[in-house]
């Protein structure tokens, strides 16, 4: 016994209808404008001997209208080909996971089927174990994103073209033509979607601030790179965990180098959450003002806003997609609440306010507690289908 699909997500997968197969199968149909309705899944060839195959939403059509010209008519035959059998090109994708696989340390899976949401075990088993599902069992799995320019590679560096009607997830163009500016298409897949950089279900592969340094530029040389069990750690270095996280952690115990196979998620006696330093970070990155035509911005970046205020503000560890101005969206964190080497406007205190500096030692840090529970949430990345 389970419960429904679409609840219990370890019993169940999506899985779409075989569009040639059905079409076979019902007598290789043209579609008739002359049918009133069509029930959900039912496959139709259009314009007649164009092998061009139509595919009828799930819940069927109450009003018949022309392939092609009604978006409630799917088509089968221009999801463009996908090399090695991967959804996402760039990465060794092991396949599906599914209740009762065995996993290894360093694997990929999607997870669930088709919708283009890939995960990566992170934790180093000895033998091939059991695990809970993605999304689920956050200790053995990351998510992990599918890398633009060797999946655009991978498929034969596409460039976007305006007559296909369907992409799937995490698919990879160019655009404009021989730019070599990158999208990738949301995890789940677009039907109908604009042009790349006007439509924002594509999502711009290089369109992040550069971050020096390392994705939090403040660190001032601690910064050592993403953490795995393979690295050996040392006292003082700050590692980023997951990968492409936003999310720090520094090596607290003094005098300590050895490898580490329990995460900083696990094992609190050696790490502890490091907060990217606010006022380092904007001076490293050459202090940047917020701009309303950046779509995106990387985890831990910092910026001024408004212009000359020298109020600095820093964006959650997922970083932001389709940002809004600083001030009025809660996903840029305010850095006076934040670093308490920053006085109220975000800039460094000067020797005067070290008087203060004993009670706001004491006070515990609501905001840095919040910021990291903002920050945990941004690991989930919501995919949707235009319909």
């Amino acid at each position: 016994m389970v419960a429904s699909p679409g609840v219990d997500l370890d019993a169940w997968a999506p899985i779409a209808c075989p569009c040639k197969d059905t079409w076979m199968a019902n007598g290789q149909p043209v579609w008739d404008d002359t049918m009133p309705t069509y029930p959900g899944n039912y496959v139709v060839e259009w314009p007649v001997g164009s092998m061009n195959l139509w595919i009828t939403e799930g819940g069927g059509l109450a009003v018949n209208v022309e392939p092609g010209t009604d978006p409630h008519w799917m088509p089968c035959q221009e999801m463009p080909p996908q090399n090695e059998g991967s959804p996402c090109a760039g990465l060794d994708v092991i396949g599906v996971w599914e209740p009762g696989t065995l996993v290894e340390f360093g694997q990929v899976y999607e997870y669930p089927a088709g919708l283009g949401m890939f995960y990566q075990i992170v934790i180093p088993f000895n033998t091939p174990t059991n695990v809970g599902a993605p999304g689920v069992d956050l200790d053995a799995w990351e998510p992990i994103a599918c890398p633009c320019k060797e999946t655009w590679h991978a498929n034969g560096m596409p460039v976007w073209d305006a007559s296909q009607f369907y992409y799937p997830g995490n698919y990879v163009v160019e655009w404009p033509a021989g730019s070599q500016t990158l999208y990738i298409s949301e995890g789940g897949g677009l039907t109908g979607a604009g042009e790349p950089g006007l439509d924002s279900h594509w999502m711009p592969c290089d369109q992040a601030p550069s971050v020096n340094e390392g994705p939090c530029a403040g660190f001032d040389g601690n910064f050592a790179g993403v953490w795995s069990p393979s690295v050996e750690v040392s006292s003082g270095e700050v590692y980023e965990y997951p990968a492409n996280s936003g999310v720090f952690y520094e090596v607290v115990i003094q005098g300590y180098t050895d490898q580490l196979t329990n995460s900083p998620l696990i094992d609190m006696d050696v790490w502890a959450s490091k907060m990217c330093p606010c006022k380092e970070t904007w001076n490293a990155n050459g202090m940047p003002v917020w701009d309303a035509t950046q779509m995106n911005y990387p985890g831990n970046y910092v910026v001024e806003w408004p212009a000359g205020s020298g109020t600095l503000y820093l964006s959650e560890g997922g970083g932001l997609t389709g940002s809004i101005e600083p001030g009025t969206d809660g996903h840029w964190l305010p850095c006076s609440q934040l670093d308490p080497s920053t006085n109220s406007d975000g800039m460094q205190k000067s020797d005067s306010d070290d008087d203060d500096k004993e009670s706001d030692d004491s006070v515990p840090s609501i905001g840095v507690f919040g910021t990291i529970v903002a920050v945990s949430i941004g690991f989930f990345i919501a995919t949707r289908r235009e319909q």
